[in-house]
């Protein structure tokens, strides 16, 4: 188990209609330090320093001429104030809690265990499409332990290319089938007997024995599938088959957009549902996501939201929430030139992967974005990243990192919330409880007692 020290403290004092933190006096020094020193270069005011390397002064000048040749005094401001942003962004650093892994943790502060806290939450694993991993880590021939959604699971890609996911232990005498195991042909071999199981978690071998395989050698499999470099896992409490698909991105299918990075984003104690009810929180968006994260300038502007969220019309599983996002001035309240970016999540199911699209006026970034619950509120985030073929890098960075800080504003309200079942709204709260209608199509009969696979002791 992952163990942290203290609970992670990531999310500054707010900046919202003038309740400001205290002045960060310590970065405006360094920041103005870095602008008064391009203004200096700019307008030639750089103080004589006789008889103090001669040489290099002249190198100065010579660098100085040229940038000066190459661009104009507002650039070279432009400049200075991006490396003033830089170097004050090396001298101020966050506490981040961490697991041994290395990961960010937002963990609950509220007191007791997360199955306490579950009591008050629906079932922690709705049926639908769960992220495991990514195509390119799982090569031919390759097998590996997992656990998600509660449980231990082996997952293999054979010979053919086809991925398999097996309940972990065999079925023989309980040796974990993801560990010290290793893939014969299409099939997983258990390190224990060598006892062979096929993608649909069929025996195929028995090799000391020349008996007939027995009709009740096979272990519990899942379907897969893979997507767009992700790999599936369909989860259904009554063991149904997959009742939607997730259709192709067609931009990334016709090159339009380009992969550009992924990241673990961390691990936070929540429930899914969460993550889903935010779409039609509207009250929240000004009161949580109202900072410009951005030294300095985040004194003088605030991002105001107008959201919506709503249920497709043909396909009950899918849902959209839209956000329409501007930078405004503090004082006069007027919005930014060029700074509106609309956002749409499509939920396809119950959340556990989302697709992201940010519209701007140079193009598109677009994110997979997967919540995959590992244990009971315990979800672990993650993102893969593409973009319009000519949308500048460093811009397509700036997106990722508003859209995790946006995400990270709710993260300490999240782990630490529990679940209103009667929650008392009131006008401009937003659709609430119609999201959590549609929401309870992803929970069946079944979903409370399959959350917790063998608890009960059948011997």
């Amino acid at each position: 188990e992952m163990a942290v020290d203290e609970t992670l403290n990531q999310i500054p004092k707010k900046v919202i209609y003038g309740k400001e933190p205290p002045f960060p006096w310590r970065d405006v020094s360094i920041f103005v330090a870095v602008l008064a020193a391009s203004f200096m270069y700019v307008f030639d005011l750089v103080p004589p320093m006789a008889g103090v390397l001669e040489s290099s002064q002249q190198y100065i000048e010579v660098l100085r001429s040229v940038w000066i040749s190459s661009f104009d005094k507002g650039g070279l401001i432009l400049a200075g104030i991006i490396l003033g942003w830089l170097i004050t962004k090396a001298f101020s650093s966050r506490p981040v809690d961490k697991t041994s892994t290395g990961l960010p943790v937002w963990s609950s502060q509220s007191g007791g265990t997360a199955e306490k806290r579950q009591l008050a939450f629906p079932p922690p694993y709705p049926n639908g499409w769960y992220r495991v991993g990514l195509s390119k880590d799982l090569p031919p021939m390759s097998v590996k332990p997992l656990r998600i959604i509660g449980r231990d699971l082996a997952i293999f890609r054979g010979q053919d290319g086809k991925v398999g996911v097996l309940a972990a232990f065999c079925t023989h005498l309980g040796a974990h089938l993801g560990i010290d195991s290793r893939v014969v042909g299409n099939c997983i071999e258990c390190p224990f007997h060598g006892w062979t199981f096929d993608t649909s978690g069929k025996c195929t071998s028995i090799p000391y024995s020349d008996a007939k395989i027995p009709e009740q050698a096979h272990t519990e499999a899942y379907v897969v599938k893979e997507y767009h470099g992700h790999i599936l896992l369909w989860y259904d409490a009554e063991k149904r088959q997959p009742e939607y698909d997730i259709p192709e991105v067609p931009e990334i299918v016709n090159g339009k957009y380009t992969y550009r990075s992924k990241s673990t984003l961390g691990l936070v104690s929540m429930h899914l549902q969460d993550l889903a009810e935010n779409a039609a929180d509207y009250a929240h968006f000004q009161q949580v996501h109202a900072v410009f994260y951005f030294p300095i300038l985040s004194y003088f502007f605030y991002i105001r939201h107008n959201t919506t969220w709503e249920q497709d019309a043909n396909q009950p599983h899918i849902s959209y929430f839209h956000n329409t996002t501007k930078l405004v001035f503090k004082w006069g309240d007027r919005p930014v030139p060029f700074s509106t970016t609309e956002t749409l999540v499509t939920f396809h199911g119950p959340g556990a992967l989302t697709l992201w699209r940010f519209r701007t006026f140079i193009g598109d970034v677009f994110m997979f974005k997967a919540f995959t619950p590992l244990e009971t509120l315990k979800l672990r985030m993650e993102e893969v990243v593409y973009a319009s073929k000519w949308f500048p890098n460093f811009m397509v960075k700036f997106m990722c990192a508003e859209a995790a800080r946006a995400l990270s504003d709710d993260f300490n309200i999240w782990s630490n919330k529990t679940y209103q079942r009667k929650p008392l709204c009131v006008k401009g709260d937003g659709p609430i409880m119609k999201l959590r209608r549609w929401y309870n199509q992803f929970y069946s009969p079944n979903s409370k007692a399959a959350a917790n696979p063998g608890s009960e002791m059948e011997w």
